[in-house]
């Protein structure tokens, strides 16, 4: 009689010790916003600048400016908060505002590719060349030429 009831209480003392040791899991929820995007990774930036972008300028008197700028596949820039300048000291008022992704400046010796921005005036055109350091889907970051960081603007996607 006594190993009648051995089993069934060795029987139940494994199934109290494993109603014990339970646990329960929940899983995370993902966040409503991810910050990564994944509809875009390696788009070049010929391709990821057309668009409505916000702006803010950074420069060595840390005066910030920012804005709204388009730029369209036609590479015409419409700029309506003058994160380009609308007027040159040499040629006057600015009359149009094109673009170029792979420029390249007019020196023999530098071979790098830049980012352009070309601004026309009935008396000529000026040319600001500017290094692409941050190209990502909705993040771009250029630099004015040689200025170690110092000079430039960040466009967020709009």
């Amino acid at each position: 009689m006594e190993k009648l009831f051995r089993y069934p209480a060795i029987l139940v003392g494994v199934l109290v010790g494993i109603l014990a040791c339970r646990q329960e899991i929940h899983p995370l929820t993902p966040p409503k916003e991810s910050p990564i995007s994944t509809d875009c990774p390696g788009k070049p930036i010929e391709k990821n600048i057309i668009g409505t972008w916000h702006f803010k300028t950074f420069n060595r008197e840390n005066k910030v400016r920012t804005g709204t700028v388009s730029f369209d596949a036609q590479k015409n820039i419409a700029d309506p908060d003058s994160l380009f300048e609308n007027r040159l000291d040499v040629g006057g008022v600015v009359t149009a505002k094109t673009y170029n992704t792979a420029a390249t400046v007019p020196i023999p010796t530098d071979t790098n590719v830049y980012f352009a921005v070309y601004q026309l005036t009935k008396a000529g055109s000026a040319t600001s060349y500017y290094n692409t350091v941050l190209n990502e889907c909705n993040r771009i970051r250029l630099e004015f030429g040689n200025s170690n960081g110092e000079i430039g603007f960040e466009l967020t996607r709009k």
